[in-house]
């Protein structure tokens, strides 16, 4: 059995209300023999009745021991969870149950503690479930220490999804920290959230001098940081975006790059960007280099015949957009 005290100074305090329901369902139950799973009783305060439907509905062990470590009550809907029923263990001793009196082991030195007024919180691994499990010390009506009660809950399942919680952000990190693309999560407010190296690598800011700044201030040209809003505006309400734009480097240089923004949302919190940034000057200058070779002449490096038939196209779109007349 593995099991781990969440406090090694455990607080010292008599059982209040659980203590009290217990012996109050301990009256109930002696009446009916050991072997007998019966229900908790479902009259008495609103408290009791809480306390029994959670007993058969929710996956949580309530027990109860004398003095001398005797088992006198358990009940609960998670018992079989670990191959038991109810009041079956009745009548054991905790030794026999655990197997062992070693009493450095955790469960035993949890019920030894809450013997002597101690109460105790610590985690096991029981039959191949897992547990959070508290022990009290357990009094009679004079205030005196009788014996100890214990609850435990089941968090197998919680436990197994935040494993799995766990491996997927591991994922997540290794595939955001080196992916060849630079990546910004944004807030609804455009500010950053998180970078990736690759950003530092490609605008020349590192995570601290990024998070926390809007993202058009930091890295768009002055003279198209409306166009960048409109943009983020458009991913901010729920549109995917697809472009390519200029943006700056921190030394001032522009470059160009692919944008691809991806609206996203993390349980009850505002909307969410994931941004994603690939350089493509180089295609880029090639482009406006076979421009130039398409629309010069070679020789006398002046606009050829294809540039004359370009640019007098553009100007006439441009004169019924105005409704203007041409001079040709």
């Amino acid at each position: 059995m593995r099991a781990k005290l969440h406090s090694p100074s455990a607080v010292i305090r008599p059982l209040q209300p659980l203590g009290e329901l217990l012996r109050r369902l301990l009256r109930r139950f002696r009446a009916r023999p050991a072997e007998q799973a019966a229900p908790v009783p479902q009259s008495g305060s609103d408290t009791e009745r809480r306390l029994s439907f959670m007993l058969e509905s929710v996956p949580v062990n309530l027990w109860s021991t004398d003095a001398q470590l005797n088992i006198t009550f358990s009940q609960g809907a998670g018992l079989h969870l670990i191959g038991t029923s109810a009041n079956e263990q009745v009548g054991m001793s905790l030794y026999e149950v655990l197997k062992t009196r070693d009493p450095s082991v955790t469960p035993l030195a949890a019920h030894l503690r809450a013997l002597q007024g101690e109460l105790v919180r610590f985690e096991t691994d029981w039959r191949g479930r897992s547990f959070e499990t508290r022990v009290e010390p357990l009094r009679d009506a004079d205030g005196r220490i009788s014996g100890t009660v214990g609850i435990a809950m089941d968090v197998t399942d919680r436990k197994g999804l935040y494993r799995a919680l766990q491996t997927q952000s591991v994922y997540f990190t290794a595939l955001f920290e080196n992916a060849p693309e630079a990546i910004a999560i944004l807030d609804e407010h455009d500010h950053i959230i998180r970078i990736n190296h690759q950003f530092t690598t490609m605008f020349g800011y590192t995570e601290d001098e990024s998070v926390g700044q809007n993202i058009n201030d930091l890295i768009v040209p002055n003279d198209i940081v409306q166009d960048a809003e409109h943009l983020t505006a458009r991913v901010t309400s729920g549109e995917k975006l697809s472009t390519e734009a200029l943006r700056r480097h921190k030394d001032g240089s522009t470059l160009w790059v692919a944008i691809a923004a991806t609206p996203f949302g993390v349980a009850d919190q505002p909307g969410r960007v994931y941004a994603m940034y690939h350089d493509i000057s180089a295609r880029k200058a090639a482009e406006d280099e076979l421009k130039t070779l398409v629309m010069k002449d070679e020789l006398t490096d002046l606009p050829n015949r294809r540039a004359f038939i370009t640019l007098s196209e553009q100007a006439l779109k441009l004169a019924r957009r105005l409704e203007r007349d041409v001079l040709m």
